[in-house]
């Protein structure tokens, strides 16, 4: 590209997609956990999923401007989570309830496809 209005690769429009979906699936799925196997009154899972999901908060910011760095630092978090959620489904092997374990699956689920997803984003942004 010689010109100065650099243009984003094919792949980015439906990556970016994905980074979304991931991303607030994930934000849900948090929630449902927090809320059905959490602290039996709201405020104290509210302010938990607050705690817990406030990685995925730092980087809305950039998100929303599709910013480049913003997908590359989501990479990183989507791995600080994907130890979190790999620890908790082995964790939930032992002997928690069977829609315990399928909440944690459908939570690294989403990680590693978000994952996936933003570094597609990432490499396609111009």
């Amino acid at each position: 590209m010689t010109d100065h209005t650099a243009q984003n690769s094919s792949y980015y429009a439906p990556a970016r997609v994905a980074v979304l979906i991931c991303y607030f699936g994930l934000l849900a799925t948090m929630l449902f956990g927090l809320l059905n196997f959490g602290p039996p009154d709201l405020a104290p899972a509210l302010g938990l999923w607050l705690l817990v999901s406030s990685g995925l908060f730092l980087v809305m910011p950039g998100l929303v401007k599709e910013a480049k760095r913003s997908y590359q630092w989501l990479c990183f978090i989507f791995l600080m989570y994907f130890i979190w959620y790999v620890q908790a489904i082995f964790a939930t092997a032992v002997g928690a309830s069977p829609a315990g374990a399928a909440h944690e699956w459908v939570g690294l689920a989403l990680i590693v496809i978000g994952f996936c997803a933003a570094m597609f984003a990432a490499r396609g942004k111009a």
